[in-house]
């Protein structure tokens, strides 16, 4: 079990940021935005009433909203550029890179968890990296027992074949509105699975039930399988490793997704150093 979640605002006042009439003046603000149907995270309508910094708000998260994961402090501009460059009505990125160890996986949690954290509806991360699957490893820490020997969890693969429902293969966080779906059992023909149609209904049925669809994808350049994915997005964002890439790669990979006829939504410069 992860540590107990601390309100936002409980640790706002005890970390000295923030007065106790501030955080019911927030409240009273998230209350009639959400009686328009818009969910405001408090700490972003303490920002914006001008009670918290960027800072403090990002040191008050790290204390309270979860127990295990870390929100870096470029994650929520990042996310907020994102959200905007998608327009009304779209949900599904896809992020990719050159390469692997570029750190697709890790900028894919952080915009995921920044756009869970600002509360305007239920995000999924999808994992659909077959070659070198990232949420299996938080999954099987939160499970004492695992659900195969061979260190996989039902997720992606195991929805696409029917031996899964959505109940099975999607994991909670730690983080009320993010969710998680791990790429499933891996000893699979992955590309027949994202053409076939039963992807394509899954995608439609993630798209009415969750307002964000983050999908970690492979190397555009490297696999095929990529291609598909982000044919099926609103939109895709490189991830490129800092020194490690020419501009000519970027515009390959441009040109790439020109031929798909899906929108840039942007480029994340990443330092490969602090990738794990």
């Amino acid at each position: 079990m992860g540590k107990p979640r601390i309100p936002f605002g409980a640790n706002a006042v005890s970390m000295g940021f923030a007065t106790p009439q501030q955080v019911e003046e927030a409240l009273e603000y998230q209350r009639r935005q959400r009686s328009k149907g818009k969910h405001v995270l408090l700490g972003l309508a303490m920002r914006k009433l001008g009670f918290l910094s960027r800072d403090q708000m990002l040191k008050i998260l790290g204390q309270s909203q979860h127990s295990e994961f870390t929100l870096s402090e470029d994650a929520i501009p990042l996310a907020v550029r994102i959200k905007t460059a998608l327009g009304n009505g779209k949900r599904v990125v896809a992020l990719t890179g050159t390469a692997e160890r570029e750190g697709v996986s890790t900028i894919a949690f952080q915009i995921a968890l920044a756009l869970a954290l600002m509360e305007e509806g239920q995000t999924l991360l999808v994992d659909a990296n077959f070659r070198s699957p990232s949420i299996n490893r938080y999954v099987l820490r939160r499970r004492s027992e695992t659900e195969s020997g061979d260190g996989w969890v039902k997720g992606l693969s195991d929805l696409l074949l029917g031996q899964a429902e959505p109940a099975q293969a999607i994991v909670p966080s730690d983080v009320p509105t993010l969710s998680l779906l791990p790429t499933g059992n891996p000893a699979v023909d992955f590309l027949s699975l994202l053409l076939s149609d039963e992807y394509a209904r899954l995608l439609e049925a993630l798209r009415a039930d969750y307002r964000y669809v983050i999908v970690d994808a492979p190397p555009l350049l490297k696999y095929p399988d990529t291609a598909i994915l982000a044919s099926r997005a609103d939109g895709v964002v490189f991830v490129v490793a800092k020194g490690w890439h020419t501009r000519s790669d970027v515009l390959e990979m441009q040109r790439a997704l020109d031929a798909l006829k899906v929108p840039l939504l942007g480029v994340v410069l990443c330092d490969r150093s602090l990738v794990p």
